[in-house]
């Protein structure tokens, strides 16, 4: 099991305008199971809060509460191995001042995806197709639209070596 955070220090962009990235939480485990680890589950949880802009001394944004969780399961085949990917992505609105150009709704995506990855040398190959349903868009403060998105496909594909 794996854990951790980040502390960003606030730092200013100019002598009135202060901004503090949100903080961060993380755990995280990768388990095998069965004989020779054919069973692989990798899990992960990220939280982020307290993250904010502030102006003239005064708070104008403040970053929702974000939440990240995936989960991973794998099996070893003989020739490669394969797997599945689920995550899930939840947050808070957002609070803004009137000066900001920007807001976010708040809200949840899931998405989902296969994968196969093929061991070589001192590397590998890992491609697959997944799926991020997309809940909410970013809408702007004088938008009063309710701006939703189509999901999105794509195709991973992933190369890793190490020397």
């Amino acid at each position: 099991m794996d854990a951790g955070f980040t502390f960003p220090i606030p730092f200013e962009i100019d002598t009135k305008q202060v901004v503090q990235r949100p903080l961060n939480i993380s755990v995280g485990t990768n388990s095998s199971f069965g004989e020779g680890g054919v069973i692989g589950i990798y899990a992960r949880a990220d939280a982020f809060f307290a993250g904010s802009f502030t102006n003239d001394g005064k708070k104008t944004y403040e970053a929702p509460f974000e939440v990240n969780f995936h989960i991973k399961p794998s099996y070893k085949l003989s020739f490669a191995t394969v797997g599945l990917d689920f995550g899930l992505y939840a947050a808070s609105e957002s609070k803004s001042g009137n000066d900001l150009a920007y807001k976010t709704d708040g809200g949840a995506q899931v998405g989902f995806g296969a994968w196969i990855l093929k061991a070589y040398g001192g590397g590998s190959i890992q491609a697959g197709l997944a799926y991020r349903a997309q809940a909410n868009a970013i809408e702007s403060a004088g938008d009063a639209k309710d701006t939703k998105r189509p999901g999105v496909f794509s195709i991973p594909i992933v190369f890793d070596y190490s020397f």
